[in-house]
This record gives C-alpha cells, sequence and structure tokens, in this order.
C-alpha cells in the first residue's frame, strides 16, 4: 500500500507503480467520487481528437485482396499448362 500527501492546495501525487499499471499519463483525466466514505479516481471517458501514437497499430491486419475471375482463370490456365508440360518432352514448346 501506497501513502499520498495532499498538498496545500489539494494535489495529490499518485505513485509511480499505481500510474504505470493503469496506464495514467501526463493530463489525463480522472473523475473523483466518493463511496462510502472513500475517493475513487476512474479515468474518465476520452471525447474528441486522438494522438497518432495512441492508436497506430490498433488495426493493423494484413488486407487480402480478393483476386477477380479473370485473375483467376489465367492462374488456372497458367497452371494447367504447366502441369500439361511437365508430363511431356516438347523442346519446341516453352513454358510462360
Amino acid at each position: 500500500m501506497d501513502i499520498a500527501r495532499v498538498s496545500s492546495k489539494g494535489q495529490i501525487v499518485i505513485p509511480k507503480a499505481l500510474r504505470d499499471a493503469h496506464r495514467i499519463r501526463t493530463g489525463d483525466r480522472l473523475i473523483v467520487s466518493s463511496t462510502a466514505g472513500e475517493l475513487r479516481l476512474k479515468p474518465a471517458p476520452v471525447i474528441g481528437s486522438f494522438k497518432l501514437e495512441d492508436v497506430a497499430g490498433m488495426l493493423h491486419q494484413a488486407i487480402e485482396r480478393t483476386p477477380s475471375e479473370a485473375e483467376i482463370k489465367t492462374e488456372i490456365e497458367e497452371r494447367l499448362f504447366a502441369e500439361d508440360a511437365a508430363t511431356k518432352s516438347f523442346p519446341d514448346r516453352a513454358l510462360p
């Protein structure tokens, strides 16, 4: 358990270990409430703009493009030709 001291302006310092554990950073807003004789702090909802470093990488996923029907047909034709050519020995016909 950590102990914080209240300054003459009513300010307290949240111990670093607790700030780190709860990801509280400089400038963050906290809601202060009193419940059953206790003071409680919880992060205020963030409304508005975000900094790029706060959201960078959140949606990182490899995006696979679906090939068109023409691309699929061409790929199938190329593979079939390659398989067919591999079973024959025609030196005059080159693979694509």
